[in-house]
């Protein structure tokens, strides 16, 4: 099994080179996590597929649909998780309910879709919320719409989205036509990772089975008389996709989306913004009225640190601090 097919060297190529440092020399040590089910978690060897015992693995570890790991691969053992390798990106959320606990959704990704109905379902704060999630990842959102084949224009929805996406590309599609695949092209690529987040009956199902050119995802209907879907994918499972289109993972439908603040990612992700407001005149300050701000400043010069900045604010305003423990 060659690795590369799920990512291996995309992946290692895009790992600070001091952590590179403290992977494993042998091959044999790593795979990579496709699938997690409620007893057991999916992995891709250079050996080919396998299964870990979920309760197992899990007891010290928290894992995502793409992480790569470290594997114990002793032949008079059975496999094992031994540790998560750094993750070049993270999408995650806090997930509903009293305990507040973080909820990895995708790790190791180059694009998230971001899908959405063009019917009632439709809701551009509820966007704007995944929008922000993928920039405090560091992951490239696209803005799919979908059920262009229900509309007569897509141009009011394409509108009343355009004043949050800020840089982020506008695709409009119907996710059962192939046509939805040279739309999406631009961001399909050998080894790369995509996934999709977005309600039950968006079509992420639906533009699986076409990425994928077979029915791997069972799809269900919405339901007509208030257009919300079924759910019909219970798990996160990464999908090789066919002629040089990458990997997809496939997620059941999120409704609610509390962002979760790292500031080490964000650190990193906005290092040009952390470092223009280490000139601010006020230790505290927020970038919004202060005088002397540095960051107002440099964004009133640069269009680039601008749109960053725009980003910035609206990941601050709807990230979730201090950082639940889990």
């Amino acid at each position: 099994m060659n690795l590369d097919e799920w990512g291996f060297t995309h992946w290692l190529d895009r790992v600070p080179s001091k952590e590179r440092a403290h992977l494993p020399t042998d091959l044999n040590s790593f795979g990579r996590i496709t699938g997690v089910h409620r007893k057991r978690i999916d992995v891709q060897t250079a050996a080919g597929f396998e299964t870990v015992d979920f309760q197992v693995a899990n007891k010290a570890l928290q894992i995502a649909v793409g992480d790569w790991v470290e594997l114990d691969t002793q032949p008079d053992k059975n496999l094992t998780i031994t540790s998560v390798c750094f993750r070049t990106s993270l999408l995650s959320r806090i997930a509903s309910g009293p305990r507040k606990t973080l909820q990895p959704l995708a790790s190791n990704v180059d694009h998230v879709f971001i899908l959405a109905a063009m019917d009632r379902t439709f809701n551009v704060a509820r966007m704007e919320r995944f929008l922000a999630a993928a920039w405090a990842s560091g992951i490239e959102p696209v803005l799919v719409l979908t059920r262009a084949d229900l509309v007569d224009t897509a141009e009011p929805y394409e509108n009343a989205i355009r004043a949050v996406a800020l840089d982020t590309p506008i695709l409009t599609i119907n996710a059962h036509d192939a046509s939805a695949i040279e739309l999406l092209r631009p961001f399909l690529a050998p080894n790369y990772t995509n996934t999709m987040i977005g309600l039950s009956g968006a079509g992420k199902s639906t533009l699986t089975n076409t990425l994928a050119g077979d029915n791997v995802m069972t799809t269900q209907p919405v339901r007509s008389f208030d257009d919300k879907g079924r759910h019909t994918t219970t798990r996160r499972q990464m999908i090789k996709l066919t002629e040089d289109r990458g990997l997809l993972i496939d997620s059941p439908g999120v409704r609610e989306m509390q962002i979760y603040y790292d500031a080490e990612t964000i650190s990193r992700v906005f290092n040009r913004i952390e470092e223009a407001s280490m000139h601010c005149k006020y230790s505290n300050c927020r970038h919004d009225s202060e005088g002397d701000c540095a960051v107002k400043l440099r964004a009133g010069d640069d269009a680039e640190f601008r749109l960053k900045f725009e980003k910035y604010r609206t990941v601050k305003r709807m990230a979730v601090s201090p950082i639940p423990d889990y």
